[in-house]
């Protein structure tokens, strides 16, 4: 019940912080231009890179041991906070200097996105994270839902009376400093921390167990944010502009994507250590929810692309519409794979990931040099490479490592029936949308029947229906 009471915090905050957030893209859109959302979106992607040495695993391990309950709960914050306070201090030093060495940039930029993501490192995300380790998305979620309230009104009020691009950048900046604010007087009212000295044995313990989620979170984090930097300066800030605008178009699904992942998480932890059959009962309905869930989300992103791109950014702004499309692939492959990904953690099998990120990461920067430039047909593969080689990279070399390592454990991984149950039917839906261009008008009979085939397959039943659900008609109940 705490599961799903977690994740519909996380969803009704960021269904509303995605609302507000694409009302505000699209009069900053039309205000500024894809070619400005493109240069800020370059300027953006410098720290993302650098700031990538911040965590290196730390996180995981914090809620790692939280959720174990074998070591004193101070001692985990302040040896948590101490490792942190050196991460973020090296990455003050290496931003510094970037800025310093590159003198023919834009240096106001350069300056506020160098101070917002120093922010976000060194405040925002220890908070967040004794939070998340706790289970306490309520106020993570109100947290959120304050802040991007806030900034929402500052967006627009730039938009239309200073149409400043300065002031556009700064408003990451005010979002963490709001939500710092906000969530630090939330946890020192609720409980006074007592200081102490890092016990060297908890430190230790975090290094062992963070070691090999190290230069997995560095690598990843780094080619997470090197698209944007090789997309403009292979093919210019307009092109960047229009893979910027689908990528805010498909941050309602990121924003799906991440609440159920991260209350997922310590959820599974604590689940395989109490149910000895959970991977083979709770777990396979958790994989075919979720990826029966991604089939719809990805219907609607082939049928509703275009007519939304036309009708809100307009013509000008339509090969945003074609790349988002391809975005699809990217949340089959999340839904679909970060169980799994939450299992190899619980069964502490993480000395896999550096090989698997150097292996993906080699794979996805490769692929992103060779495709970007090539024209087919006439048409250029610009920014749509991203989307195609990053979902190509989730499921090889990675998927076929982790799914080798949980059958040797399970001697299962319910692949064969998420595949005959789920992709086979969304398969069969897109060609049949093919056929038709996939119009507007043939999208409510293709959602309907792969939800009807889901119903069929007892992959959508009234008892999950009924768990799913057991939040709102609960107060439904009391309502009535």
């Amino acid at each position: 019940m705490k599961l799903i009471q977690n994740i519909y915090y996380r969803i009704s905050s960021n269904v509303i912080i995605a609302a507000l957030s694409f009302i505000a893209s699209v009069v900053v859109i039309r205000t500024f231009g894809a070619e400005i959302v493109g240069t800020i979106a370059y300027y953006m992607s410098i720290f993302s890179v650098i700031t990538c040495i911040c965590d290196l695993g730390l996180s995981n391990a914090f809620i790692k041991f939280t959720a174990d309950e074998k070591i004193e709960e101070n001692a985990l914050i302040f040896a948590y906070l101490s490792l942190k306070t050196i991460l973020v201090a090296t990455y003050f030093l290496l931003g510094a200097s970037v800025i310093v060495y590159f003198d023919d940039v834009d240096q106001k930029l350069m300056l506020i996105f160098f101070v917002t993501f120093f922010i976000r490192s060194a405040f925002k995300e220890p908070f967040f994270k004794m939070r998340m380790a706790k289970r306490d998305f309520k106020t993570i979620s109100l947290v959120e839902l304050i802040s991007n309230s806030i900034i929402f009104i500052y967006t627009i009020t730039v938009c239309l009376f200073f149409q400043n691009i300065y002031l556009l950048s700064l408003k990451l900046l005010l979002i963490y400093i709001i939500e710092i604010l906000v969530i630090s007087i939330i946890i020192f009212r609720e409980k006074k921390l007592i200081f102490k000295f890092p016990d060297w044995q908890v430190i230790k313990k975090y290094i062992n167990f963070s070691l090999p989620f190290a230069l997995t979170t560095f690598i990843s984090s780094l080619v997470a944010n090197i698209d944007k930097l090789i997309i403009g300066n292979m093919i210019g800030m307009k092109e960047l502009g229009f893979y910027d605008i689908a990528k805010r178009l498909f941050a309602p699904v990121e924003l799906l994507i991440k609440p159920i992942s991260t209350t997922l998480y310590p959820e599974v932890l604590k689940r395989m250590v109490s149910k000895q059959d959970f991977f083979y009962t709770e777990f396979r309905e958790i994989v075919h929810t979720l990826t029966s869930i991604a089939g719809i989300i990805t219907i609607c992103m082939f049928f509703l692309s275009y007519p939304i791109v036309t009708i809100v950014y307009g013509q000008e702004n339509l090969r945003a519409a074609f790349i988002l499309v391809f975005f699809s692939g990217i949340c089959i492959a999340k839904f679909f794979l970060k169980p799994y990904h939450h299992i190899i953690h619980g069964l502490e099998l993480q000395y896999i990931y550096p090989y698997l990120t150097v292996a993906s990461s080699l794979i996805r920067i490769s692929g992103y040099l060779l495709l970007i430039p090539i024209v087919i047909l006439d048409i250029q593969i610009g920014a749509i490479a991203i989307p195609i080689v990053n979902t190509l990279t989730w499921f090889f070399p990675a998927g076929v490592v982790i799914w080798s390592k949980i059958r040797k454990k399970y001697n299962k991984t319910h692949i064969f029936e998420t595949i005959t149950k789920i992709f086979i039917p969304l398969f069969v839906v897109l060609f049949a949308g093919y056929q038709f261009n996939y119009h507007i008008y043939f999208f409510y009979f293709g959602l309907i029947a792969f939800i009807m085939m889901q119903i069929h397959l007892k992959i959508i039943t009234k008892s999950k229906l009924t768990f799913i659900f057991q939040p709102i008609l609960s107060v439904y109940n009391k309502l009535t």
